[in-house]
C-alpha cells in the first residue's frame, strides 16, 4: 500500500512539474510572438500568400491574397522553417513582399488578441488540470483512474496548445498530434471499461494498425524538424 501511495504522489508530482513547464513556455513563447494569420503556397516556384485570417497581426496591414513572399525576417522566404513545413507565415516581425509590382516590406504590429486568446484557454486547462488532480488524489489508485488522470492531463495540455499551434510553435503541435493520435485509443479503453465493466488493457487490431500510422506519422515530423534545422 505505502508503495502505491508512493508511485502514485510521484506520478502525481511528475504530472505537475511537466504541466507547469509546459505551460511556461508557451506563455513566453506567445508573448514574444504575435499570431500573423497568413497562409501560403507555392505558385511557379514562388510563395504566395492565399489567405489572411481575420484576428491575426496581418490582416490591419497591407498585405493582400496573391502577394509575393520575398524574405520573412529579412531572411529569403525558401529558408524559413515555419513556410517550409507547416505553409504558413509566423513568429515573424516583418516580411518583404511583391506588393502590385512593387517590393513592399511591412511590420507587425503588437496584437493582444492572441494572447487574450491564449489566457482564456489557460484558465481553461488550469481548471481541468486541478479537477484531474484533486479527484485523482482523493480517489483509489487504479489502472482505470490512472487512464481517465492521463487523459485529462493530455487534455488540459491540448487546450494550452492550440493558440501557440496556430502560431507554429513545434512542440504545440507534437502534443496536438500525439492528443489525437492516443484519442481513439483512450475512447476504445474507457467504452471497455465502462460499457463491459471491467478493467480493459486489451486493444483492437483496427487501434494497434491506428496507432502504428499515428506513430510513423509522429517520428516523420520530428525528423523533418531536426533535418531542417
Amino acid at each position: 500500500m505505502k508503495k502505491l501511495f508512493t508511485n502514485k504522489v510521484c506520478f502525481l508530482k511528475l504530472s505537475i512539474l511537466l504541466f507547469v513547464f509546459i505551460t511556461s513556455y508557451f506563455f513566453i513563447f506567445t508573448t514574444k510572438y504575435n499570431y500573423l494569420g497568413i497562409t501560403s503556397d507555392i505558385v511557379e516556384n514562388n510563395w504566395v500568400v492565399k489567405s489572411i485570417r481575420n484576428g491575426g497581426a496581418a490582416s490591419s496591414t497591407q498585405l493582400s491574397i496573391g502577394d509575393t513572399i520575398l524574405k520573412i525576417n529579412n531572411e529569403k522566404a525558401e529558408d524559413n522553417f515555419s513556410l517550409n513545413n507547416w505553409l504558413i507565415v509566423e513568429q515573424a516581425s516583418s516580411v518583404t513582399v511583391l506588393h502590385n509590382a512593387k517590393k513592399l516590406t511591412i511590420s507587425f504590429k503588437d496584437n493582444s488578441d492572441s494572447k487574450y486568446l491564449f489566457l482564456i484557454f489557460c484558465v481553461l486547462s488550469l481548471s481541468l488540470f486541478l479537477f484531474s488532480f484533486i479527484y485523482f488524489k482523493r480517489k483509489e489508485i487504479s489502472q482505470t483512474s490512472k487512464r481517465y488522470y492521463i487523459f485529462l492531463v493530455l487534455t488540459s495540455l491540448f487546450l494550452i496548445s492550440i493558440v501557440p499551434s496556430s502560431m507554429g510553435n513545434f512542440l504545440a503541435r507534437l502534443i496536438m498530434i500525439l492528443y489525437i493520435t492516443l484519442f481513439p485509443l483512450f475512447i476504445d479503453i474507457f467504452w471497455m471499461a465502462s460499457i463491459l465493466k471491467q478493467q480493459s488493457t486489451k486493444i483492437s487490431f483496427f487501434l494497434i494498425f491506428l496507432m502504428f500510422y499515428y506513430t510513423v506519422t509522429f517520428i516523420l515530423i520530428v525528423s523533418c524538424y531536426l533535418f531542417s534545422t
